[in-house]
């Protein structure tokens, strides 16, 4: 039997299988999910952590019943930052984009804020409901905040994929005659 080479299976040769299956994966490329997903984690951690400095910085300041106000504060108070550091590392570990700096990082901050709107909404709703349950009571905020959290990491992968790091196909020339025509040209000068 002659081979042609080691064989390949239609993942590694780069073939996706058709229909939903194969939607979902061109959807969510496995090495780039997993880039965005390690990155996440670390952007998470980071996130969090300033979130929670900030809702035990505001806690001290503000009483008790104020904790929806609290919460929401912590959330404001860590968004630029945080958006900050994920637009750097998914810039250059998850979607590995060049140039447009400024574009990119702006697209990252309506990502985020299309994210935080609805989530201003939501956490103060979801502490409140914690606060009532008594083995969370004291940790309410910090809880509320990480539930909501995990609730827009596959929004925030879709909208950055599809927005903030997309790469557009360069539009096809409208006239291919003169494209054609022109080389043509050049190959009758030589």
């Amino acid at each position: 039997m002659i081979s042609n080479g080691p064989s390949l299976s239609p993942e590694a040769a780069g073939v996706r299988p058709p229909g939903f299956f194969g939607k979902i994966m061109r959807l969510f490329p496995a090495g780039e999910v997993l880039r965005y997903l390690i990155v996440g984690v670390g952007n998470t951690l980071f996130g969090y952590g300033c979130y929670a400095f900030f809702v035990a910085l505001y806690s001290r300041i503000l009483p008790p019943h104020y904790l929806p106000f609290t919460v929401d504060l912590a959330s404001i108070t860590t968004t630029p930052l945080g958006v900050t550091v994920s637009f750097l590392t998914y810039k250059f570990f998850v979607f590995r984009t060049k140039g447009n700096y400024l574009r990119e990082w702006l697209r990252c901050f309506a990502v985020y804020g299309s994210a935080t709107i609805p989530g201003l909404f939501i956490l103060p709703v979801v502490a409140k409901v914690l606060q009532s349950i008594k083995p969370v009571h004291n940790i309410a905020g910090y809880l509320a905040g990480a539930i909501v959290m995990g609730g827009t990491a596959i929004y925030t992968y879709l909208a950055h994929k599809k927005f903030s790091f997309s790469r557009r196909k360069e539009k096809p020339n409208p006239n291919p005659e003169s494209q054609t025509s022109s080389v043509v040209a050049e190959q009758h000068t030589v």
